[in-house]
């Protein structure tokens, strides 16, 4: 992708402590120093949102972030993303933003945690980052960017994991299955 480009990196998630969107905005400042044009998206609404604002302001990026808030065509706005983050703590659960963006073939590049890996699976449908470090997350984005092979190749995994583990006939089967054990 050409530095000169508009590109849309993008998170949808709660605004609250449970994810890291603060990782986020401090790496995505680093990637503006090399795509100038680039977007951030994040899509959600929550309790930190003025504070994220701020900090967005604070940085000098806020004329490149959106914050969306609540939208009802999630999967409109997935679509239009290049990559997306799934930027989160250890106390997040099952990160169903994650496995939507799996579906759409996005790009994904989530905390390397391992409810994130247990999600992702044994595919390399995902590119991991050590939570918590803006440095290696903006340092993944722009090796992403970098690359149209690479791009193309993590959609095509992230929609076929996608497909192997969230299709309905599985959940079905594993919804009897844990049925069935009493559980």
């Amino acid at each position: 992708i050409d530095k000169n480009t508009e590109v849309v990196i993008g998170m949808t998630a709660r605004l609250d402590p449970i994810k890291d969107h603060q990782t986020l905005l401090l790496a995505f400042k680093n990637v503006l120093t090399h795509y100038p044009l680039a977007r951030l998206w994040l899509i959600g609404d929550g309790i930190l949102r003025e504070q994220l604002e701020q900090l967005a302001h604070q940085l000098g990026i806020s004329s490149n972030v959106a914050f969306w808030g609540n939208v009802e065509d999630v999967y409109s706005k997935l679509q239009q993303m290049d990559i997306f983050v799934y930027s989160t703590t250890p106390r997040e659960g099952l990160g169903n933003a994650l496995s939507e963006a799996l579906a759409c073939g996005l790009p994904c590049i989530v905390s390397d945690l391992p409810m994130m890996r247990e999600l992702v699976g044994d595919l390399p449908a995902a590119v991991f980052f050590r939570p918590f470090c803006a440095d290696d997350l903006s340092n993944k984005i722009l090796t992403l960017l970098s690359s149209q092979q690479s791009l193309t190749a993590l959609s095509g995994y992230a929609f076929e994991r996608a497909v192997s583990a969230f299709n309905a006939h599985r959940y079905v089967q594993e919804c009897m299955k844990f049925i069935s054990s009493g559980e």
